[in-house]
Formats: C-alpha cells, structure tokens, sequence
C-alpha cells in the first residue's frame, strides 16, 4: 500500500511540474464592474475608477519560476496602448486603474482588449482567443449637468436673495457657499422632467468676495462637476450695456441693460423714450439707458456706441480683360474674409483663363458684399480699326464708320450720345465709339475731325454804278487762292463798269472751295450819301432834334421819307426809344438811306415816404435813395440822407450817373402833445365776445413801446408783456383769477426816448 501512494505521489509530483513549466495565455479578469461614474472636477471617489487586472503567463508559477513579460492593449479599437509604461513585469499579474470623462447625455460604451504580449526576447506569449476572457466591456455613466436659472455675478451686501438651480429630477441637490454665507432655505419644486432648487442665501455686510456653488448626484452615486458661481457683494448696482456695437448697413442690434444686482428696477432710454430693459435699434448713435431701482430710489446709467457699416468695397471691374498670361486681382483689406468662385480664400487671386466668376468679401464686422465678374485674355477680344485723322470742309458732313472683326452682335456708344455704328459729323473735335461684345468686353478707338474753313467769299453789298465812267472794282479776296469770275477772269479783282450781276468761285489751298455774288445797278447822275450821326441816348421823356446831313452831288430837289413816322421833313424831333429810318430821294429817282438807334437812360425813382407827424426834439431822417447820384435839398445840403426836426416842406432833387434828374417832396409836422395811452377801468372775461380782454388804450397813436404789469391783491404779479398786441385774458397759469380790483404798472417809451410810467387800478369781472 505505501508503495502505490509513494507511486500516486510522485506521479502528482511529475504531473504538477509538467503543468508549472507551460506559458498560460494571457487574459483579462472579470472580476471588474460593468459600470463607473465619469471623471469630475472634485474629488476622485471609487466609483469613478475603473480597476482592472491582467492575468499573466506565469501566474501559476512560484515567484522563482517566472520571467518578465510584456503586454499591450487596445482602448475602443485604438492605437496600441502599453502596459506598465512599457516596461517588464515580473509579477504573475498586472493591474492598473482607468479614470474616463462623459460629458454626453448617454451611458460611453468602453471596451479594452489584450491586443499583444510578449517575452523580453521578442517571444509571443499567447492571448485568450475567448472574447469574454481577452476584451472587458463596461460603461462609463453619463455625468449629471445642473445649471444656474438665474445668476447674477453680485449682490447687494446685507441682502436676501434666492437662486435656482436645475437638476435632474430623481438626483439629489447640495447648495453650498463660501465662508461667512448663510444659506437659510432650500425648496424643491418638479418642472416637466426637472427639479428647480431654489435657496435663499444672506449676504455679508461688507464689500467682498464669495462663490455659490451647487453639486448633484443622481441615482446611481455619481455626481456632478462643482458648479461655481463667484458673486461679488457690491454697495450698490450697476448697469452693463456691454461694448461698442458694429451692425451692418440695413440690420438691427438688441441692446440689453443688464444690472449686476437682481431688484425690481424702471429704464429709461434716450434717444428712443423707451422704458424697457432691452431696446432693439436700426440707427447709428450714442444710445443710453437709465436704469432706477423701484425699493431705494438710486438712480444710475449707463453708454454704448452704435456704429454702423456699409458692406466692403469690392474694386473690381465687371470685364476684365487679361493682358498677357495672367491678372492678380488684390480686394484685401485689413480684418476681413474672402471667399472665391474657385475657392480661394485669400484676398488676392490669380485668374489666367477666360470666364465667369464671383467673389464674396466680408468686413471684420461680418458685413458682406459680392461680386460678380468676367475676364477674357488680349488675344480673344475683337479688334477696331479707325483711322486717326479725318479731314473735312467748312461744316460739310463726314461719315464716321470703323471696322470690327469678327462680326458679332455688338452695341455702340459714341461721345455725342449716338449708338449706332457709323455716324455723320460736321464739326471739328475728337469722336469716341465704345463698342460692347456679347460677353459685356468693352474697347474704344477715337478719331479726330480736322475741318479746314471754307473760304471767306464777300464781294461786298449790291453796289450802283454812277455813269461818271470811273467803273466799280469787285475783290475776291483771300490772296494765293484759284478764282474763277463768270466773265471767265481768273484775278483777285475785276474791274466792270456796266450793270449785271458779278459771281465769283475761289478755292484755297486745302481745295475748299466758297462762292459771292454781287449785283451792280446803273445810276445815272452823281453818288450822293445820306448821314444821321451817330446814335443817341436820352433821358426818359426828353427829346432830342435829328438832322439829316447831306454827302455828295444829288441832283436836287431832294424827298425826305421818315419809315412809319408819317413825317416827310427833313428835320425830326425823337424822344421815344427805337430804330429809326430816313430814306432820301433825288431828283433822278436815286434814292439813299441811313438810320439811327435812339435809346433812353432811366431816371432816379425818387421816394421821401409819406407826410411825417412827428414829436418835438425828435430827429428824423430823410433819404433820397439812388445811391451813387449827386443831390441838391431845399435845406442846400448835398448828401444822400439829411436829418431835420423842424415842423416845413422838404424836397430833393436827384440826379443819377446818366445824368438824368427827378425830385420829390415831403411834409412835416410835429406835435406839440403826447398821445394818451393807458387801460380801461373795468373788463369781463366771460367769453362772450366782448371785452374779453385788457386792451391798451391809444396804441394807435403811434409807434411806441411799453412795459405793462399787472399784480393781484397779495401782490403777486400775475401778467407781464412788452408787445402791444398781447393782451391779458384773465388767466394767471391758465386758471381764471377772481373778480376783484388788480393794480397795474404801465411804461411808455416814445421815439424819441421820452418815458411816462402811468399806475392804477381796474376790474376783473365775470
């Protein structure tokens, strides 16, 4: 019997050893939980530390027997993450701790898998292929967010206030504040899938600095980050508009008067009048609120600017055209964000080929604008042809018509205002076509119009000629030019001594050519010449004598025709304005004329005004007018304007630069008395039309000013005016005063600074 357990026993010996020197496959333990709490920013608790071990090769080995080995893992299928930093283990397992964030509303699914191991030589260690034995699958808790409803960052010091904080509604919430903090009630109240945590919180009496802070947990133990919320106690509150305002040409802006303090406040906004706390605004400017706490009276504001942007320039032409092999089109401008057709994005681009394109910019204040342009290289654009110069006669027409290749549906644009391709001038200047393709390419060739003057013909007027036999001479001017007469002659002058009618052509040496004619009428007798002198100018309502002076031989007796004066003498006096004609004739029936131009000079339009009824010692002064002219006055003075005093009848005579002279003539009186001015002793305010008002007597007796008052019983002044149209109606501050005696105070100041202050009384009665 011993012999077979020292059998069984050895034979246990052998077996055990045979087991202890085989590698075991590497593998995670399952004994780990399924599910953590998320990583906070408090604390780290157990809950949120995920333990696991990793069973080694030699786990079954005495410590002796085992050898280092090396392992790896994978986290959601990632990159290989080493155990142990990458260095050996010598122990027979592994086990290290995972700490996760979730900030996602849902369970983070984790799985971690042994991906490798190995010896320190290199040697593989073999892994569990039993999924459930190689990968560890376990979730990650979603961490709970509560939030402040209402957070001011201060309050008043020495005050009691309430917060709310939303939590989850099956979590469990914790208010806590900073030192010093009395945190005196905390109520629960279910909003739809939420709780609402209200706590009211006293301040400290003095100015200082605390924090709220608000933690939850929910239902399975975890618990959210530490939500801090620094308040500052303040003595009193503020107003916050923010900063500056940009808005873009055409948009709004809301404008919010946050206060630091929660109160129960008023608002107020200039410009806008409005009294609510936000203003919503579409103008630029200077706006203000002034903000009032309803339970203490303090009143305090607060500015902002508002500025407004047009959209960014874009200086980009609509055609393009691109000379060479490329254009480089530059909109940068400082702050603002490009976007390209072809999706550049910076503000400069590079365009090579023809086509289409667009470019939208936008200003550092988020204004934007867009623009849309073509380009088109040198070599496909159309051609123009026009000569330079074009060369005319005088006002002769010319037609103006290029050539454009290729031929395609085009539109034209000249720079007198035609749109049409060839056009008709006849004026000297530079002519301009724009020529527009189908694309929108422009290009433009101008022409200039050289026009040489045709030459000036001018034989002069139809000429008699007298049978003294002297002959008449006909110059056609314009020396070194080609003539041709219809006598045949080609010669500057001709010389005829019958009657007919004479023609000439000349042509100078632009080959411009021009043409006179002349008729020559036969006299017989002598040449004889009417003259009336030169033409006159007269004053208005003068008249002036015309005679007629006699030139030459005339075979007398002589007739005398003045044209629609119905007058046949030789002599005529004219005093109207006008062009007057004399037609002389001779006792051989050849007749002469002249004429003259008569025009009138207008006279000074003299005015003194009015009779005057002035007061004693009372300068007043008299102007003529009409200044530039001379001037003689009754009184012998010579000057524009005189002053008198005295009671006489003054007249003037004016004489203008033209010469021409009129009078006029004023009266003076002077009184020996003052006008009465002073106020009735009684009138009714009633309303019924009469005596409705407190009329000043004698304000029609001349200019004058006052000062009336008028004063109550208690002596309050209840009417005061300086206008002798403004009567009182009764009223002091509009409120009909009662009937009784009212004493008034009334001054006259006349022209001539003579005062009378007048006092009394009157009644008011209704």
């Amino acid at each position: 019997m011993k012999f077979f357990q020292k059998l069984l026993f050895f034979f246990l010996i052998i077996n055990s050893f045979h087991l202890f020197s085989q590698d075991r496959p590497v593998q995670i333990d399952s004994d780990y939980e399924l599910m953590r709490c998320p990583r906070t920013n408090g604390d780290i608790q157990n809950i949120q530390v995920q333990e696991l071990t990793v069973l080694g090769p030699d786990r079954d080995k005495t410590p002796a027997n085992r050898k280092e080995w090396f392992a790896s893992y994978s986290l959601n299928g990632g990159p290989a993450i080493k155990l142990n930093k990458g260095n050996a283990i010598t122990s027979g397992n592994y086990s290290f701790e995972l700490i996760f964030d979730n900030d996602t509303k849902i369970a983070k699914n984790i799985s971690i898998k042994i991906v490798s191991a190995q010896r320190k030589d290199g040697s593989p260690i073999t892994i569990s292929t039993d999924e459930a034995e190689n990968t560890a699958n376990f979730k990650i808790l979603p961490k709970p967010k509560p939030f402040y409803k209402d957070h001011k960052k201060a309050a008043k010091k020495n005050t009691l206030q309430t917060y709310t904080a939303v939590f989850n509604q099956y979590s469990h919430a914790n208010f806590s504040a900073s030192e010093g903090v009395n945190i005196l009630d905390v109520s629960t109240i279910k909003v739809d899938s939420k709780q609402e945590v209200t706590a009211k919180v006293k301040w400290p009496d003095v100015v200082s600095k605390h924090a709220l802070k608000i933690v939850e947990m929910d239902p399975l133990g975890c618990v959210s980050d530490t939500i801090v919320a620094p308040i500052d106690i303040v003595d009193a509150f503020s107003v916050d508009l923010g900063k500056d305002k940009h808005i873009c040409n055409g948009n709004s802006v809301t404008l919010v008067a946050n206060t630091n303090i929660v109160g129960d406040y008023e608002y107020l906004w200039s410009p806008t009048n409005q009294k609510t706390k936000k203003i919503t605004v579409t103008t630029p400017g200077e706006y203000t609120v002034y903000v009032k706490d309803k339970t203490t009276g303090t009143l305090t504001n607060s500015s902002v600017q508002v500025f407004m942007h047009n959209p960014p320039t874009i200086a980009i032409k609509d055609h393009i055209i691109i000379e060479g092999n490329k254009v480089v089109l530059d909109i940068s401008e400082e702050g603002a964000t490009y976007l390209w057709s072809d999706g550049t994005k910076k503000g400069s681009n590079t365009f090579r080929n023809t086509g289409k394109y667009s470019v939208q910019k936008t200003s550092k204040y988020g204004c934007i604008a867009t623009k849309n342009f073509k380009t088109k290289l040198r070599k496909d654009l159309f051609t123009i042809d026009l000569p330079k110069i074009a060369e005319g006669c005088g006002n002769n027409d010319l037609i103006i018509d290029p050539t454009i290749k290729p031929d395609l549906a085009y539109t034209y644009k000249w720079n007198n205002s035609k749109k049409t391709k060839s056009i008709q001038v006849n004026k000297e200047g530079t002519y301009t076509i724009e020529v527009t393709d189908p694309d929108g390419f422009m290009q433009s060739a101008s022409t200039t119009m050289k026009y040489f003057p045709m030459p000036i013909v001018d034989l002069g007027d139809d000429k008699f000629l007298w049978d003294d036999g002297k002959g008449v001479i006909l110059d056609a001017g314009n020396p070194g030019a080609k003539y041709l007469w219809n006598t045949g002659e080609k010669t500057q002058t001709i010389t005829v001594k019958k009657g007919g009618v004479f023609s000439v052509e000349v042509t100078d040496n632009h080959g411009c050519s021009n043409k006179d004619d002349i008729k020559i009428k036969y006299r017989v007798g002598h040449a004889f010449g009417v003259y009336l002198g030169e033409d006159r100018s007269i004053c208005k309502g003068d008249s002036v004598l015309i005679t007629p002076q006699i030139e030459g031989k005339p075979t007398y007796p002589l007739s005398y025709n003045w044209v629609n004066q119905k007058h046949t003498e030789k002599e005529i006096y004219l005093k109207k304005a006008g062009k007057y004609y004399l037609i002389v004739t001779d006792a051989n029936k050849n007749v002469e004329k002249d004429t003259i131009v008569i025009t009138t000079k207008p006279n000074p339009i003299v005015d003194l005004g009015k009779d005057i009824t002035s007061f004693p010692n009372q300068d007043i002064t008299l102007d003529a007018g009409n200044t530039g002219s001379s001037y003689e006055w009754s009184t012998n003075q010579t000057t524009q304007k005189i002053k008198v005093n005295k009671k006489g009848k003054y007249w003037v005579k004016v004489t203008n630069p033209e010469n021409c002279s009129a009078t006029d003539t004023i009266n003076i009186n002077i009184q020996e008395e003052y006008p009465f001015v002073g106020i009735p002793k009684a009138f009714t305010p009633n309303g019924d039309g009469q005596n409705d008002k407190l009329i000043i007597r004698g304000a029609d007796s001349g200019k004058f000013d006052i000062e009336f008052m008028v004063f109550n019983r208690l002596g309050t002044k209840v009417f005061e005016t300086t206008d002798l149209n403004n009567h009182w109606d009764g009223c002091y501050k509009g409120q009909p005063q009662d009937m009784d005696a009212y004493v008034y105070v009334l001054t006259i100041t006349y022209p001539n600074k003579k005062k009378i202050t007048k006092q009394g009384s009157f009644v008011l009665l209704r």
